[in-house]
């Protein structure tokens, strides 16, 4: 049965997501009379939440009452991050910012903070382009909810970086484990692994949501619990929502299906098949140790001819 919100006598929106929020059944908030259903009876600490986090979604408990949905808890937070994480070491860095793992300063478990310096993305002159990338990326995972999504858990803004505190998942990337894993990888494990992608990527199209780049780095394991394995799909930063077909272009040459291709040389359109067959692709790059399939290309521009070539369309 759904369980309703209830933090110290009031929800969520009403203490400014400060302090623990105890689900019980059957309470609602004191302050705005708001009934907030979850899946599950669970305590969490809105503003640092993990990947433990509860499914929240629009629904009509009481008449005359209403139910949050997630994306309520996510708007840009207040401060900075320093006043509520402490960065323990630097995770990777791009061409616009860097990533950190971080600790809530509350002892919750470790997030991630992606940055992106906008004094940097000014002086390659992709301000549009950086900034809005990743404003769109945060709009798409404001309204995610699924456990093989990564997590946004909150975001800020400065007068010099945007900020994206996400989910940690410490298990390392299919790449990695494929490479580098000191157990056998079976059939039934990438069953296992390729079922949660599948899911995760389900759950986006109903969503009108292509990830559009697909690929074993952006495979990531929750834990090192590699017996009972659980994936999460991260970087959302070439997604977008579509209608019925799409012609931008994005993702990872080895990875791109031959329809996104052709839209860049003959300027048509494709939807999210798309996302399939970059599938279709991870999954033989794991059966076959590292290859790719149908062929194997030096460059971008080697794939776009093979494309043009349409051999497999």
């Amino acid at each position: 049965m759904p369980r309703f919100v209830v933090g110290s006598d009031v929800c969520i929106r009403a203490t400014g997501c400060v302090g623990k929020v105890v689900l019980e059944n059957g309470h609602a908030c004191k302050v705005c009379g708001r009934w907030f259903l979850v899946d599950e009876l669970e305590v969490m600490s809105p503003g640092t939440a993990d990947n433990r986090y509860t499914s929240l979604s629009f629904a009509d408990a009481r008449p005359g009452k209403t139910v949050v949905c997630r994306s309520w808890l996510l708007e840009q937070s207040r401060g900075h991050p320093k006043d509520h994480y402490e960065l323990l070491q630097e995770l990777g860095r791009g061409a616009f910012g860097v990533v950190h793992l971080v600790r809530p300063l509350n002892g919750a478990a470790n997030l991630v903070c992606k940055v992106v310096d906008k004094r940097h993305a000014c002086g390659d002159g992709m301000t549009d382009d950086a900034i809005k990338s990743f404003q769109d990326e945060i709009q798409l995972l404001r309204d995610l909810d699924h456990p093989n999504v990564n997590r946004l858990v909150e975001h800020y803004e400065d007068y010099k970086n945007l900020y994206m505190i996400l989910g940690y998942a410490s298990g390392g990337d299919l790449v990695e484990l494929i490479c580098w894993a000191d157990f056998d990888v079976s059939e039934s494990f990438l069953a296992n692994v390729f079922r949660q992608v599948l899911e995760a990527t389900a759950y986006c199209h109903g969503k009108h949501i292509i990830h559009k780049d697909l690929k074993p780095d952006n495979i990531m394991f929750l834990t090192k619990d590699y017996e009972h394995p659980h994936v999460v799909v991260i970087d959302f930063g070439a997604a977008e929502l579509y209608n019925k077909r799409t012609n931008r272009f994005a993702g990872t040459p080895g990875y791109i299906a031959p329809e996104v291709w052709q839209a860049v040389v003959s300027s048509g359109q494709f939807g999210p098949k798309c996302d399939i067959y970059s599938i279709g692709a991870m999954l033989f790059y794991c059966l076959s140790e590292a290859e790719l399939p149908w062929f194997q290309a030096d460059t971008s521009g080697d794939l776009q001819k093979h494309a043009k070539r349409s051999l497999f369309l």
